[in-house]
């Protein structure tokens, strides 16, 4: 119960053990928690959404990156390392997600037509269907999840999320 209590609510408890590790200021750690929590919800929410379909939020969030590639004129596809890069996971497990989605007839791969050692991933005509359903469930979804902040309070929130998204890139592309 204890750390389903401190998933949800950052309390004194939390800031004594702070404390005791030599952390004066425990605001990070409150910000820190306060994204984490919300973002584990939601792919606990959006997962079982998914069981259906017996899709995980990795591969959906790949399919989705895929068919908004190719909308946006990339008709190449992406490499593997690049899909690897955007989703913070090894070569290792980025293969073996494409060839889950490959062996469902989700996805293909194709030569690269710049270098021909390479190949890229495309969506599948099947899985552009099935991305094509998906998004507008995943919308809705999403838009009854969010609906407890008001309109002005999720502009906010994206706003302030973006500004943090781009201090962290910055600081990511000067290491």
């Amino acid at each position: 119960m204890l750390l389903e209590e401190s998933a949800v609510q950052f309390d004194g408890r939390i800031r004594e053990v702070l404390a005791q590790c030599g952390v004066d200021e425990p605001r990070a750690y409150e910000l820190l928690f306060a994204l984490q929590a919300p973002m584990r919800l939601l792919g606990l929410i959006t997962s079982r959404q998914l069981q259906d379909i017996k899709l995980s939020m990795p591969r959906l969030i790949l399919l989705t990156w895929l068919y908004f590639g190719e909308q946006l004129g990339n008709e190449q596809g992406v490499s593997p390392s690049r899909l690897s890069e955007f989703q913070f996971v090894s070569r290792n497990t980025i293969s073996a997600l494409l060839r889950s989605l490959e062996n469902e007839g989700l996805i293909e791969r194709t030569v690269c037509q710049e270098d021909r050692r390479r190949f890229n991933i495309r969506l599948s005509p099947a899985g552009h269907d099935l991305i094509c359903t998906l998004i507008p469930e995943q919308g809705m979804l999403l838009t009854e999840l969010f609906s407890d902040l008001s309109e002005n309070e999720q502009t906010t929130l994206i706003a302030l999320l973006t500004k943090l998204r781009q201090s962290l890139h910055e600081r990511v592309a000067q290491q």
